[in-house]
């Protein structure tokens, strides 16, 4: 095989693809770890990790980025993921410059994630091998990581209350944790929630974003019968909602922070 299919069905030819421009904060993270920081022409203002990555120039934001800042970098490649980027803005860059989309939504499309993204780069096969064996390790780690499941209340919202269901990467990691995300059955991906009418949770993870938790915010919480006994831990959102090699960084944070 000598091509990757996106996740929109467009294929890709394996290339050394020099220009890349990252479009995801995640992504852009992840080529960094697989040694590809010199072909990182443009990446978003929320690309914050690593620190070299602030140093690369800015295209826009993640939904919203700049058409002409995107021309001038004059790239190769574009990666995003349907989950970042509208469909529209999508479109639009397909019809000027060769645009990967991503959508991981479980743990093992992260490993696939982080594979691909290696042969259509054409990643240092060690490098790549590397990363891909400390993902399989860290998986193997949380299988067990809590003897008796935890029921678990994971916002990432408020006001209204919203949570995540069964299809998003975040509950994939938490029930890699033993943990039974209470909202994993709605409907919508990301369901609206009324909390006066959830049963009792054993814990409550208040992540930094995308909305940022404050004590306020646990506290009116443990109003409610609920959450009366529930164990409350705050945590960096990034180790919940970033995928590809921060999967590896999240496990060791998590499991520091969870066992507490």
């Amino acid at each position: 095989m000598t091509e990757i299919i996106d996740k929109l069905g467009i294929s890709h030819p394996f290339d050394k693809y020099q220009r890349i421009i990252s479009l995801v904060p995640s992504i852009t993270e992840t080529l960094f770890d697989l040694g590809l920081k010199d072909r990182i022409v443009g990446v978003t203002s929320f690309c914050i990790h690593p620190v070299e990555a602030r140093e690369k120039k800015i295209v826009g934001g993640t939904k919203t980025p700049s058409i002409e800042r995107i021309r001038s970098l004059d790239p190769d490649i574009i990666i995003t993921s349907k989950e970042e980027t509208p469909r529209e803005m999508i479109e639009l860059l397909q019809s000027q410059f060769r645009v990967f989309v991503s959508f991981p939504r479980t743990i093992k499309d992260n490993l696939d994630l982080i594979s691909d993204l290696g042969k259509l780069l054409k990643v240092d096969c060690i490098i790549l091998n590397e990363y891909k064996k400390m993902t399989k390790q860290r998986l193997d780690m949380v299988k067990s990581f809590y003897s008796k499941p935890k029921t678990v209340f994971c916002p990432i919202w408020i006001d209204p209350w919203i949570s995540l269901n069964n299809d998003t990467y975040i509950h994939n990691l938490l029930v890699s944790f033993n943990l039974i995300n209470i909202c994993a059955d709605e409907t919508d991906r990301y369901p609206v929630v009324d909390i006066d009418k959830i049963n009792r949770v054993d814990l409550v993870i208040l992540p930094s974003e995308p909305c940022e938790f404050k004590e306020i915010d646990k506290l009116y919480l443990q109003q409610k019968e609920a959450f009366k006994k529930a164990e409350f831990i705050f945590v960096d959102g990034s180790y919940l909602s970033w995928y590809g090699t921060r999967f590896i960084k999240a496990v060791d944070y998590l499991s520091e922070i969870l066992i507490k």
